[in-house]
Parts: structure tokens; C-alpha cells; sequence
């Protein structure tokens, strides 16, 4: 998917869909985070579960109710790109604080 909709991705690039997607993702780390309740043990576990979203299920729904817009997939490719890059880095900051 990446590879054929590589020209619809690069088409987002200045209109505000990858910056919704670092506040979806980002907003959703965070809500994870203070939903998580007093266990420090456990809030960036939250936070990445939280933030990280059922890319398959969108694909599914995407594909199967909004065949005549292409928009909607290509929006989920940016989500899922961005937010990997995202949760990586949350990630990898979370475990050098465990350190």
C-alpha cells in the first residue's frame, strides 16, 4: 500500500493531515498516560497502547466503505507512518528513563 499510494501520500504534505496525525497520536499517548491512574510502573505501557491504533481495522473499514474515496485511505497510510515514528520515539525515551 505504501508503495502504490506513494504519490497520494506525498500529496499531503502541506495541507495539515500529518500534523492531525501527530495530535491524534500524540493526544491519544497522553490520555493513556493520565488514564493509566497512580502505577508509574505502567504509564508508558499505556501510553504506547493507547496510542497505538488497529491500522488493519482502518484498512478494512476504509475498503470496504469508502471505495470512491481515496482520501480516507491514503489518511490512514499518513496516520500509520507518522505514528510509528512517534511511538518509536516515545518508546525509546521511556526506556532510557527506566534505565
Amino acid at each position: 500500500a505504501l508503495i502504490v499510494g506513494w504519490g497520494a501520500i506525498a500529496s499531503v504534505f502541506g495541507t495539515g493531515a500529518i500534523v492531525a496525525s501527530i495530535i491524534f497520536v500524540g493526544g491519544s499517548i497522553i490520555i493513556g498516560i493520565i488514564l493509566d491512574g497512580p502505577g508509574k510502573d505502567t504509564r508508558s505501557v499505556m501510553g504506547l497502547g493507547t496510542g497505538q491504533r488497529n491500522i488493519s481495522a482502518a484498512l478494512l473499514v476504509a475498503g470496504t466503505n469508502f471505495r470512491d474515496d481515496p482520501n480516507v485511505l491514503t489518511m490512514i497510510l499518513v496516520a500509520s507512518i507518522v505514528g510509528g515514528i512517534i511511538l518509536f520515539i516515545f518508546a525509546r525515551r521511556s526506556a532510557r528513563r527506566q534505565e
